[in-house]
């Protein structure tokens, strides 16, 4: 029995080897190898750094300034890394992502407010609160898994019935082709019911430390954006075979509206029957 069950377990794995060759050039491998450790490392770099330093007990608005601070470095790596990989002007660029954060405060500035008052209200579970302890992985995890299932959720709905789409998600799904850029232009409803809701009741269920929250809200707001890429991504075929949402997967759901409702992982469309 217990050959067995370690047979099928190197099956998978072979098979998901397999898998991972196949969708992968020789010119991809290395840009993954070369593109993905620089570009998360540097995106998390506030978490995995401080989370590492000895007597790192900070207090109140240090750990949120730190986790705001987090997510915004994140952005400004992402927005580097798209113009430097695909050679873009990067000084426009640049001016066009401050003029969208601007225009559209309905997106990164909304997660922003909500999470700067949860946190100064006093109401967030205790744990978060803390930064005694390092980075706990299998929190992040759960976390995004949870939060991008409730995410599906309200995708799915709002794309279900025809009123809560007219009133809450068709201002974003003026984008056929979507950029980077327009990942968070929406309305401020859509905003609510897709990401804030679902990100306090994340908090409500998941307890974990100031640490992993951060590397948590850094990872999920780098994801909403390079979906929304109009060009792939160099891990994106290392990402396909886990599972994770791509940037083709995310411009196939803006094309054709009843397929690929989930964000950062594909798992939901695929059992409910919805992806493509």
């Amino acid at each position: 029995m217990i050959w067995k069950k370690i047979k099928n377990r190197y099956e998978y794995i072979f098979c998901l080897f397999t898998m991972l060759v196949m969708n992968l050039s020789l010119v991809n491998l290395y840009d993954m190898l070369f593109w993905a450790p620089l570009y998360w490392g540097y995106s998390l770099f506030i978490p995995l750094y401080y989370s590492t330093v000895q007597n790192n007990q900070l207090h109140g608005i240090e750990t949120l300034i730190l986790g705001l601070s987090s997510v915004a470095l994140g952005q400004i790596v992402t927005i580097g890394y798209y113009v430097i990989y695909n050679k873009y002007y990067w000084k426009k660029y640049c001016i066009c992502a401050i003029e969208q954060l601007l225009y559209h405060p309905e997106g990164l500035a909304l997660m922003g407010v909500y999470l700067a008052l949860y946190w100064a209200s006093g109401y967030m579970p205790s744990s978060y609160y803390t930064t005694n302890c390092g980075i706990y992985w299998n929190h992040v995890l759960s976390q995004l898994l949870l939060q991008d299932f409730l995410q599906f959720v309200v995708h799915y709905i709002e794309h279900k019935n025809s009123y809560l789409y007219r009133k809450l998600h068709q201002s974003h799904h003026r984008f056929i082709h979507p950029t980077l850029l327009d990942a968070f232009s929406g309305s401020y409803q859509d905003s609510i019911c897709m990401i804030i809701v679902p990100l306090f009741v994340t908090s409500r269920m998941i307890h974990t430390n100031a640490w992993s929250y951060m590397v948590f809200g850094t990872i999920y707001a780098n994801l909403l954006s390079l979906i929304h890429s109009e060009v792939d991504h160099p891990w994106d075929p290392f990402s396909s075979v886990l599972g994770i949402g791509t940037a083709r997967d995310h411009r196939c759901h803006h094309k054709k509206l009843k397929k690929n409702y989930g964000h950062i992982f594909m798992f939901w469309d695929q059992l409910f029957g919805t992806y493509a």
